[in-house]
């Protein structure tokens, strides 16, 4: 198994309603204002639909960067799904954990597959510093899991989403991205932001901005004795803060959450 892989069970015996802004407005972000938010969500019944075959792994190498898999992310995969085209496998081959992007019918046929990537979580370590810390896991908690032999063996503990991504719950909630100005971070469009008010915010952050009305997702910087919202696509132009615009800082993101299968 290579080294600096780290695979957890996943806890979802607790829930937890997280205010969360479905609708999406003209300036490509939905808002996050009052009028807008919809019934809360839970981030584990979003994200694990079938709990004993799913699991999650961080590693410490960029396992598939050309999509934005990089070193701490968060993987959760699903042993309980078939693999369709286009999706990312994991397995092993020689005793070395991999990941794959399946391209045709029989691509995968003699291969150790361990499950479907599901989602990719990547904490905003810009902004927060956060580490999985697992709980113990049982024997027989083990052994109900219905996940490969060589994934059994190697779960350290067992975690909870909801604690992991969100430590502030008074002042969190989650949204969903419209539109593809941030899509160079791949930050694209219908990915899930967590976003926590109470964080501070600084040259260089990642922000939901309410802007003249309007709610933004861009990187607030100051350059050229100007403050300036910033996109990740050359395709949107940057945004120049004049004297009388109302701008104000909505909340920080903790975290991006793209789902691969929905």
């Amino acid at each position: 198994m290579k080294k600096g892989l780290s695979i957890y069970a996943l806890d979802t015996s607790g829930y937890l309603a997280v205010p969360y802004a479905e609708d999406g407005v003209q300036a490509g972000f939905p808002s996050p204002a009052t009028d807008y938010i919809s019934k809360p969500i839970d981030i584990n019944s979003i994200l694990v639909k079938h709990p004993s075959n799913t699991f999650i792994i961080q590693a410490d190498e960029d396992f598939f960067p050309e999509v934005g898999i990089m070193s701490g992310d968060i993987l959760v995969f699903d042993r309980s799904i078939m693999a369709r085209q286009a999706d990312i496998i994991a397995y092993t081959s020689d005793g070395e954990f991999k990941l794959m992007r399946k391209e045709a019918a029989g691509d995968i046929a003699g291969l150790s597959v361990w499950g479907v990537l599901t989602a990719v979580i990547k904490i905003n370590r810009e902004s927060v510093y956060w580490d999985i810390v697992p709980e113990d896991i049982l024997p027989e908690e083990i052994s109900k899991l219905k996940l490969p032999y060589l994934v059994q063996e190697q779960i350290i503990g067992k975690v909870d989403l909801n604690k992991i991504l969100i430590r502030n719950v008074p002042s969190t909630f989650i949204t969903v991205v419209s539109g593809n100005s941030m899509k160079d971070e791949f930050i694209e469009d219908k990915d899930l932001l967590v976003v926590d008010k109470l964080l501070e915010h600084y040259d260089g952050c990642l922000a939901v901005c309410y802007l003249d009305g309007g709610f933004t997702l861009k990187r607030v910087k100051v350059e050229e004795g100007a403050a300036w919202l910033m996109p990740s696509n050359p395709e949107y132009p940057r945004i120049r803060i004049e004297e009388g615009d109302d701008l104000r800082i909505w909340g920080i993101v903790s975290a991006v959450i793209k789902r691969w299968r929905m």
